[in-house]
């Protein structure tokens, strides 16, 4: 199994100024066979992701490599 980082491009963040900036957010990591399987694993392992309103379809799942 691979280790990858689960991302969603719905954040927000607030800069120094008190502006609304939109952001990427960690979500949290999962093991997968792949990309898909992976981010598939880490929404049914962590369903409060779905009733905080995040997406399925706006999360990302990028292959972590280590040395």
């Amino acid at each position: 199994m691979k280790e990858y980082i689960i991302i969603s491009g719905e954040g927000y963040t607030q800069s120094p100024s008190s502006q609304d900036v939109e952001n990427q957010q960690v979500l949290g990591y999962e093991f997968g066979a792949d990309e898909n399987d992976a981010r598939e694993s880490f929404f049914k392992r962590n369903d409060w992701q779905i009733r905080a309103g995040f997406l399925r379809q706006n999360a990302f799942a990028y292959q972590i490599i280590r040395n």
